[in-house]
């Protein structure tokens, strides 16, 4: 589900290898990248088309397996975890992102109809959960105050001292 839309008639073009080659290390016109791990085709192709509208590349897996191969292939810099997948739960995902390294301080967002697991989701770091379908329209919004304090992290000095605070 990278390289094709969960809706047949969207083309993503997103993919892996598109993202991977278009980073080659300068800070301009770098959009931050966003694991989704959903398995509802419409769910994932509503949520890209936001993110996608928003200034996000979004790499899409639809199962635990092919979340955790793409969190390794590309390190995004936030991942958006469903909790109820067909291979294992997202509270399970986020517990075995927090025992690795190379993952444990990478922020996650759940987004899920099962609003009963959000505190423990949040006990254990994730720095939200948005309830399907409601809070989709604060996804983008959400990510992008996440994220911000890593974006001025990457700025140039020189810029990063020019940014008013």
């Amino acid at each position: 589900m990278l390289a094709t839309s969960p809706i047949t008639s969207m083309s993503i073009t997103t993919t892996p290898a598109t993202i991977l080659a278009g980073s080659s290390g300068s800070t301009s016109n770098v959009k931050p990248i966003v694991l989704l791990v959903e398995d509802d085709n419409y769910v994932s192709a509503a949520i890209w088309t936001l993110l996608q509208d928003s200034n996000f590349d979004v790499i899409i897996a639809a199962s635990a397996a092919e979340g955790f191969k793409m969190v390794k292939t590309i390190l995004p810099d936030i991942v958006v975890l469903d909790v109820n997948l067909p291979d294992m739960s997202g509270v399970e995902i986020y517990r075995h992102l927090k025992t690795d390294p190379r993952t444990a301080d990478l922020p996650v967002v759940f987004f899920s109809a099962h609003s009963q697991f959000a505190e423990e989701a949040l006990d254990l770091g994730a720095r939200a959960f948005l309830v399907k379908p409601n809070d989709i329209v604060r996804l983008a919004d959400c990510l992008t105050q996440i994220l911000a304090p890593r974006a001025a992290a990457r700025l140039p000095q020189n810029l990063a001292q020019a940014v008013p605070h």
